[in-house]
């Protein structure tokens, strides 16, 4: 892997990897056990069943290094060539 000014370099092919952080505030009753669901699990309840939510905020979008997309691609458990999948030779 190389970097390329904003791009990085991936096994070939060239991407560009961006971490966002955001934030999104569901109010839910106590027996909705929402720190323990996953986010697909959360966007449900707040779409079909009995959670409210407020809209998304982002609070940070940042261009990664190399160095922290592999650090933050071990965080994830996500292999770093996940971000080259069905890109085409530039």
């Amino acid at each position: 892997m190389m970097v390329l000014g904003s791009r990085i370099a991936v096994e070939g092919a060239v991407v560009n990897v961006v971490r966002t952080t955001i934030t999104f505030e569901v109010l839910h009753e106590v027996d909705l056990p929402v720190q323990e669901m996953d986010l697909s699990e959360i966007y449900y309840e707040c779409m079909e069943g009995g959670a409210s939510y407020r809209e998304l905020s982002v609070h940070t979008s940042e261009v990664l290094t190399e160095a922290e997309l592999r650090t933050s691609c071990d965080v994830h458990g996500t292999d770093v060539e996940f971000f080259s999948m069905g890109e085409e030779d530039e």
